[in-house]
């Protein structure tokens, strides 16, 4: 139940690029990325940001998990 800081929410938007981090409405970590569909997209691309985003959230999860 404890909360991440916002210097801990902040620290991780200066170091990742994939992402970005928030607290909601109750102080609960949220995490944050866009698919960007200008010009179409192909399987290759969503394929590649599902991977991406699965590296976001392991990290996003082992930092706040323990309400970092």
């Amino acid at each position: 139940d404890t909360k991440p800081s916002t210097t801990a929410i902040n620290e991780w938007n200066r170091t990742k690029l994939f992402g970005r981090a928030y607290r909601d409405s109750v102080l609960d970590p949220m995490l944050d990325a866009w698919f960007y569909l200008d010009g179409g997209v192909t399987v290759d691309a969503i394929e590649a940001f599902v991977k991406r985003c699965q590296t976001a959230v392991d990290s996003f999860y082992a930092a706040f998990a323990q309400g970092k």
